[in-house]
């Protein structure tokens, strides 16, 4: 779906190449996230930072909320 939706927005002249640019940091970032979260997992697998992890992602989906709202 992800590259149906970059055609039609290409097709459709809405994406700038700033965006592209930005796509292409944030996949060298995902693709390094996805190499090292392996080899990394016995380091950061400890009970507090799953629960830190819980934590920034409730305050998130909170603050969306708020957002929304206002």
């Amino acid at each position: 779906m992800a590259i149906v939706s970059v055609v039609t927005l290409t097709a459709a002249n809405e994406i700038d190449r700033s965006h592209l640019a930005v796509a292409a940091v944030l996949a060298c970032a995902a693709t390094a996230g996805l190499f090292l979260s392996g080899p990394l997992r016995h380091v950061v697998d400890r009970r507090g930072a799953a629960q830190a992890v819980y934590a920034v992602g409730a305050l998130g989906a909170v603050a969306l909320l708020v957002r929304s709202l206002t």
